[in-house]
């Protein structure tokens, strides 16, 4: 999965990210999406351990941290 950050400088995100996935078969298990340096401006995180058909997710930030706003 790959998750690109916004070319801002108000766009960093420290808060924990969590991701579940829905798809043919039900339900992932809630997925923490950790990586040193993630969701900071202009990056382009790779997820290695996010894979499947995807028909749906759901992406939460516990709004920790500093700068801790999402844009979709």
């Amino acid at each position: 999965m790959t998750i690109t950050t916004l070319d801002d400088s108000m766009a960093a995100n420290g808060s924990a990210a969590t991701l579940t996935v829905y798809g043919e078969k039900g339900k992932t298990k809630d997925i923490e999406l950790k990586k040193d340096g993630a969701f900071e401006p202009g990056n382009v995180d790779e997820f290695d351990d996010v894979s499947c058909s995807v028909c749906s997710y759901q992406f939460r930030m516990d709004s920790s941290g500093f700068l801790c706003s999402v844009y979709c």
